[in-house]
């Protein structure tokens, strides 16, 4: 779903001027960063800078979803500018 979303705001067709770079910035550091790095940031760091903290199994769970939903993005919106405009 984060992929889907994701790929279609960044699709060229589709440019809205202050959500397609963060969605670029958002792509381009979750798939710039290792996922065993993403993994440990997200259970080590965000309790400590947040106070929230989440079991084990949640965190995994959201970190691999996002980091997945990145490269889903790219793959949706890489087939959506390779339709032509007819």
């Amino acid at each position: 779903i984060v992929g889907m979303i994701t790929g279609t705001l960044r699709s060229t067709q589709l440019r809205i001027p202050f959500i397609s770079p963060m969605l670029d910035c958002f792509t381009l550091i979750l798939r710039g960063i290792p996922v065993y790095a993403q993994l440990m940031i997200a259970y080590f760091a965000v309790p400590q800078l947040t106070g929230l903290a989440p079991s084990a199994l949640v965190t995994g769970i959201v970190t691999l979803g996002l980091c997945s939903g990145a490269y889903a993005s790219e793959l949706i919106r890489n087939g959506y500018n390779t339709i032509d405009k007819g």
